[in-house]
């Protein structure tokens, strides 16, 4: 008997196709669910321009492609039906579009895969895919749940790709813990696979399967990686030079103040600032990759500041997207950054304001009973 079996009497087996390639005794909700990503996945984004603009993403409106496939399939189009995976395109386009954001897919060198029009692919070695996950995946510890991530894979299992939402990893980087959307036992198990594979059960609630590293490298096509977290990596977007930066309106008009400079890995260092606004201080972070190119920054006021001038800090947001953004860019709109700053003073909830393809990320952190706003600015 194989793990599958085994498996299949812990979590359930997986339930059989009906003839247009659905699960049977899904919801009905569940049902419409997975119509709809088809259609948008088959048929949708071949008739369709797939956005590349983060704030188009953000709004972008899901009825339309629900009335256009009611449309189609009174006609009697059936391209979304049956039992075909996902290409490496459709694959980019549906995080695209169902998780509003921008992605970027890096492939394995040792994938034949056709990327048809997705518009950023970089090329990786097996060693550096393992280097970014070794970034981007926090460490798991035994059996307990932690603050886990989501990071698609595009997984070779021999006859055909299939997608795993990577969670965690050891701390030797030598197991990787993933989520596979498949019901019942994984594609990875030994008997669903012809790569050699040997997923195990780590936990039932939430479901987790582990892999060994050499397993992963071996069967990964490519990871979908949303644009804003490569920013810790070497495959980020550059905002633009620190020297430029300096040289420019923000440093002279905010007369900020150059402070500490200190590493916070092999690829960042860290530029500190401050100024004065108001009595308050106001202390800024930009973040540089060895070449000299900005890849984020941190802006940290009193939420008390926040509170009584949202403008002021709104303002220096804005200031900060126009030296990012390239041109042309999309004016910020101040008003609704001031309505972001004050709904995480009041509720301290995070807030983003997305502007073209750069996000401000607002979050309230409480610091030994000092309360501060820190709004990080990034490629959304």
């Amino acid at each position: 008997m194989s793990d599958v079996d085994d498996y299949a009497k812990l979590i359930g087996p997986t339930p059989s196709h009906d003839s247009n390639g659905l699960f049977q005794g899904q919801s009905d909700e569940d049902r419409n669910f997975s119509n709809a990503i088809r259609y948008i996945t088959k048929v949708w984004i071949y008739e369709n321009t797939v956005s590349d603009l983060a704030d188009e993403l953000v709004a972008f409106d899901f009825s339309i492609c629900e009335r256009a496939r009611e449309q189609y399939e009174v006609a009697g189009g059936n391209a979304h039906m049956g039992f075909e995976g996902g290409t490496l395109y459709e694959t980019w386009a549906a995080h695209q579009l169902f998780l509003r954001k921008r992605h970027s897919i890096l492939l394995s060198e040792g994938a034949s895969i056709p990327i048809d029009a997705a518009p950023r692919v970089i090329l990786l070695s097996q060693q550096e895919l393992l280097d970014v996950l070794e970034t981007l995946l926090p460490v798991h510890s035994g059996t307990d749940v932690i603050d886990e991530v989501q990071i698609p894979s595009l997984m070779n299992i021999g006859n055909a790709g299939h997608v795993i939402q990577l969670r965690s990893r050891s701390a030797a980087l030598d197991e990787i813990r993933y989520w596979d959307t498949w019901p019942g036992p994984s594609l990875l198990c030994d008997a669903n696979n012809k790569m050699g594979i040997e997923a195990k059960l780590v936990r039932q609630k939430p479901i987790r399967w582990r892999i060994t590293a050499e397993e992963y490298v071996r069967a990964v096509c490519a990871l979908i990686v949303p644009i804003s977290i490569l920013s810790w990596t070497k495959y980020g977007e550059n905002l633009c030079s620190y020297k430029t930066l300096k040289e420019g309106d923000l440093f002279k008009f905010f007369r900020l103040r150059e402070k500490n400079l200190f590493s916070v890995s092999d690829l960042l260092q860290v530029q500190s600032c401050t100024t004065k606004a108001k009595g308050h201080d106001v202390i800024l972070h930009f973040f540089i990759s060895e070449n000299d190119i900005v890849r984020l920054a941190r802006i940290q006021v009193d939420s008390s500041f926040a509170g009584k001038y949202p403008f002021l800090f709104a303002d220096l947001i804005k200031c900060l997207f126009m030296e990012f953004e390239p041109a042309p860019y999309k004016e910020v709109k101040i008003e609704d950054v001031m309505k972001k700053i004050m709904l995480a003073v009041k509720t301290g909830e995070p807030q983003i304001y997305t502007c073209t393809n750069l996000q401000a990320s607002l979050h309230l952190v409480n610091d030994e009973g000092n309360s501060h706003i820190i709004a990080e600015i990034l490629p959304a």
